[in-house]
């Protein structure tokens, strides 16, 4: 026969299992989603921590989930516009372009930045999320 305070140490353990069991699958963990992941369950409104990467170029600046072999590197697809981010100030790898003899032009003043980025970032729609902020110091 259980005493009653076994009884009761059994019940709050079997609530608290519960309860941890209710916050980790309702998104309580920050763990960083890979971006391909991150662009297939995105909504707008949502609020994610995504790992991918990073691209700026004339054309504005990108999240997408690898690099095409290129110089300068670029975005594969799917990518989205990464909002309210200034790129520069992150310290990403610089690549500067080609010049029309095929050399690399050591005096671009705009070089196409990408690199590998964990940021939180908040979902405007499908095409565009918002920066928010880097995520444990990483590039």
């Amino acid at each position: 026969m259980t005493t009653p305070k076994i009884g009761r140490l059994s019940r709050r353990l079997a609530a608290g299992s519960l309860a941890l069991m209710l916050l980790t699958s309702c998104g309580g963990s920050t763990d960083p989603l890979e971006f391909d992941d991150a662009y297939a369950k995105a909504q707008p409104g949502d609020e994610l921590v995504v790992h991918a990467i990073i691209h700026r170029d004339d054309t504005g600046t990108y999240l997408c989930g690898a690099s095409l072999e290129s110089y300068p590197p670029q975005c594969s697809i799917p990518k989205v516009e990464l909002t309210d981010v200034d790129a520069a100030s992150l310290g990403l790898t610089e690549y500067p372009r080609l010049g029309e003899d095929g050399t690399i032009d050591t005096d671009d003043a705009t070089p196409v930045l990408h690199d590998e980025i964990t940021a939180k970032v908040t979902v405007e729609s499908k095409e565009t999320w918002r920066y928010l902020e880097l995520v444990e110091d990483e590039k």
